[in-house]
């Protein structure tokens, strides 16, 4: 099929905590579209068509044509992917080193609830089940399913047919998958989990400056383990990560230890502290300063102002910037020399 028109015809937008992945496959059966190759011809046109089979809601390196085929802000299509995540604990948001940073903790392959999607009004996948530590749906109290009822094979991410809620493997209908009640203590636990990756998954206006908040997460964890008189030893050999990654969380430096999710997970966990609470507690020591949203110039490669920090000076005293959605740096608008007066610098800053 072939399309003449900028804008798919049928284009709403992502539903709340909506997968990446189910909401191409949901724009691809809206509009008729039945292969993998039709639909990154054009929702990424640019990028070779066997990396669109191999999205799997990291953040693409470009959303500007889904952008612009679906009418809907880049701000919101990051949204459906892991891209927060990855800013609060100031990583890269390009797929691969991503993927590694989240190794251990999301799925290969769906994970599902049957009662949420019999009861949706538009049948979708929430990112949020990407997650291993959400063992089951708090809303309905059931444990999510990770296999198709009738083939019981792991049912693939993102592969075509598209047809939301549906095996592609067998046709299967997943709203009639098995449902498996959980404990009171359970669902109390599981509420705690899911509150951290709602809000690891939402933006907040302190993501940008992501390299100092990591800092003082380290800081707060580190200050939690004194607070109990354990030694970093003990959390390394309790959690079963090493303790150059214990020591590499702590000083805020989890690139050059290794540091993954799964770390920063099993040492909160230890103590016994949500996610969630760690960084507000983190941020609220500080006075909020870094959660002052404040102007920033666009990226001259991809147009965004939400991720820019400081990179230092360039040799002419020029306020160099980073781009931490497409890692481009550049200078807003270098110092000029004018006749008659001193060198001026005209970028503004933030």
């Amino acid at each position: 099929m072939t399309y003449y028109f900028e804008v798919l015809p049928l284009h709403p937008p992502p539903e709340r905590l909506e997968s990446l992945t189910s909401y191409l496959m949901r724009l691809a059966e809206l509009n008729g579209i039945s292969s993998m190759d039709g639909l990154s011809a054009i929702c990424f046109p640019r990028q070779d068509r066997r990396i669109t089979r191999e999205i799997v809601d990291y953040p693409p390196l470009s959303l500007d044509e889904l952008t612009r085929v679906t009418t809907c802000p880049q701000a919101i299509l990051q949204a459906t992917t892991f891209f927060h995540v990855a800013a609060k604990f100031g990583r890269s948001t390009h797929p691969q080193p991503l993927s590694r940073f989240l190794s251990g903790d999301i799925s290969d392959f769906l994970r599902y609830c049957p009662v949420c999607l019999a009861e949706q009004q538009t049948p979708h996948y929430l990112l949020s089940w990407r997650f291993l530590m959400q063992s089951c749906c708090v809303k309905h109290g059931c444990r999510l399913l990770d296999k198709c009822g009738h083939c019981n094979e792991s049912i693939p991410l993102f592969i075509s047919p598209f047809k939301i809620g549906y095996c592609p493997l067998c046709g299967w209908d997943m709203k009639k998958g098995y449902v498996d009640l959980i404990s009171k203590e359970e669902l109390t636990a599981a509420l705690v989990r899911v509150q951290d990756i709602e809000f690891l998954l939402n933006s907040q206006p302190w993501e940008i400056n992501g390299s100092n908040t990591i800092q003082l997460i380290g800081q707060r964890l580190a200050y939690e383990r004194r607070k109990r008189r354990l030694t970093a030893v003990k959390i390394a050999r309790r959690t079963g990560i090493t303790l150059t990654v214990v020591e590499g969380i702590e000083r805020g430096n989890p690139m050059r230890k290794g540091a993954t999710f799964q770390g920063y997970s099993k040492y909160a966990d230890y103590l016994r502290l949500s996610l969630r609470d760690v960084f507000n507690k983190a941020l609220q020591e500080q006075g909020n300063t870094i959660s002052v949203a404040l102007p920033r110039p666009a990226c001259p490669v991809c147009q965004q102002t939400q991720y820019i920090t400081r990179e230092g000076y360039n040799r002419s005293g020029s306020q160099r910037y980073q781009c931490r959605y497409c890692s481009h740096g550049f200078t807003a608008q270098p110092k000029v020399k004018q006749k008659g007066d001193d060198q001026k610098l005209r970028t503004e800053s933030f």
